[in-house]
């Protein structure tokens, strides 16, 4: 869970939920199509300035999921995820897309890598992000390439493209 307090993705969180969910597709290392459930985050303070919810508005995403013999698991992930950001202080809302595609892959000791290009979500506790120049929560539209140690520290971030801060959009 120590993860999900620094870094948090709309996919990530679906394919980490898939996990749960797909275990005949990883038991035999077979990378079927899975669907990638999802459903509501909270975000305390920290990502922004105010707590900040998403709730699914729609969910078409899929992955293939497989598990290598070292125990990485690599998740590729396609479809369609349209998500709405409220401030919960004020009430304000924002409409995003953050449909991917890309690829996340989970290491045996806990560390993560992210590349995506199209629509991602990228959420960050706000102070880890800044050491990156970004913000804590981000539309980004482009490529993006994130690496996480095993605590879910942000280590590396780059966006070729387009990111936009959310916390601004809502504030």
């Amino acid at each position: 869970m120590k993860r999900f307090a620094c870094f948090v993705t709309g996919a990530l969180l679906i394919a980490l939920t898939s996990l749960a969910i797909a275990p005949p597709a990883l038991a035999n290392n077979d990378p079927h199509r899975v669907f990638l459930p999802a459903g509501p985050v909270d975000l305390p303070v920290g990502f922004c300035s105010f707590p900040t919810h998403l709730d699914v508005v729609a969910n078409k995403e899929y992955g293939k999921i497989t598990t290598s013999p070292d125990g990485t698991t690599i998740i590729e992930e396609t479809g369609t995820l349209k998500l709405r950001a409220t401030n919960v202080t004020t009430g304000k809302t924002v409409s995003l897309v953050a449909s991917g595609p890309g690829t996340i892959t989970l290491y045996p000791d806990g560390s993560v890598t992210v590349d995506g290009t199209g629509h991602w979500l990228i959420f960050n506790l706000a102070a880890a992000a800044g050491s990156f120049g970004f913000p804590g929560v981000m539309l980004t539209s482009g490529q993006i390439h994130e690496t996480l140690d095993p605590t879910g520290a942000p280590t590396a971030m780059s966006v070729t493209g387009r990111e936009t801060d959310e916390c601004v959009a809502l504030g």
